[in-house]
């Protein structure tokens, strides 16, 4: 691996000793022990987002509601909660970034600026908004179908079609 940034830290004679006796136990170096340190907290960050997700989404907060009773009959509680991971996986991938109205996705708008050459102060429009298909919507509603539960997933799956109804309901464009 290429070394990309080089990091110099003060620890105390006691944090220098817990690193050591860690790194030790393990069977591998300081320098890896505080590798798997900065991993361990981006996935806690990565956690952290998974739950606000979780905790904001109106499909995940009414899935037994969304579902009828026969998902829970085909599905034992594992399977349920890993279609709940892919549709988080989803979630994150649009939240913030595209949004639904009017019947259609749309990235959220940008702003563009410009200079003109008579004008002494940038000009600053609205960009029209980027439309994002729903058959581009249900291709990425299959590659974390995929990644996640493996197979070949066509977008007319109806868990596909409940998918994109749940991410319509909780990628409201702002007015």
């Amino acid at each position: 691996m290429k070394r990309i940034k080089q990091y110099r830290i003060r620890l105390t004679e006691e944090e220098d000793d817990l690193l050591k006796q860690k790194a030790k136990s393990l069977g591998t170096s300081v320098a890896d022990i505080i590798r798997m340190g900065i991993n361990y907290q981006i996935d806690d960050l990565r956690g952290r987002k998974e739950t606000e997700l979780r905790n904001n989404s109106e499909f995940i907060k009414n899935w037994e509601k969304t579902f009828e009773p026969s998902l829970f009959e085909r599905f034992e509680r594992g399977m349920q909660h890993r279609l709940q991971i892919v549709y988080l996986d989803i979630l994150n991938q649009y939240k913030g970034a595209v949004c639904y109205a009017d019947g259609k996705f749309e990235v959220v708008s940008s702003i563009n600026e410009f200079e003109s050459s008579s004008e002494p102060l940038p000009i600053v429009e609205e960009a029209q908004p980027e439309i994002v298909s729903e058959q581009t919507v249900k291709a990425e509603i299959c590659q974390s179908l995929n990644r996640f539960l493996g197979g070949e997933w066509t977008g007319d799956e109806w868990i596909v079609q409940i998918f994109l109804s749940g991410l319509k309901v909780d990628l409201p464009c702002s007015i």
